[in-house]
């Protein structure tokens, strides 16, 4: 994963997510295809705040579980609860 993924540079990482999606999906790797949708969604998560995004994350997450490849696991998850407090916090302060 490119260096830019983790310092706010989204569009970059994004361009970064193009070809390991489409060698994936192309070849049916199953852990790179659960990789790039963690990622994406980890990206998304960075653009919007809302219950989709959390609900896709998680998606994503239980899809990379079930590979059986957990080495981003902890990275990821991390993101993840980041999100949920976000999403908590901001709903409350809305209410």
């Amino acid at each position: 994963m490119s260096p830019r993924f983790f310092t706010g540079e989204s569009a970059t990482a994004q361009r970064g997510l193009v070809l390991p999606r489409q060698i994936s999906s192309r070849f049916g790797f199953a852990i790179w295809v659960a990789c790039c949708a963690c990622y994406e969604a980890y990206l998304q998560s960075l653009i919007a705040c809302d219950s989709q995004t959390i609900e896709a994350f998680r998606l994503a997450l239980d899809q990379l579980r079930q590979t059986g490849f957990l080495a981003p696991l902890s990275t990821l998850l991390c993101r993840f609860a980041s999100e949920i407090w976000y999403f908590s916090l901001s709903t409350q302060l809305a209410s």
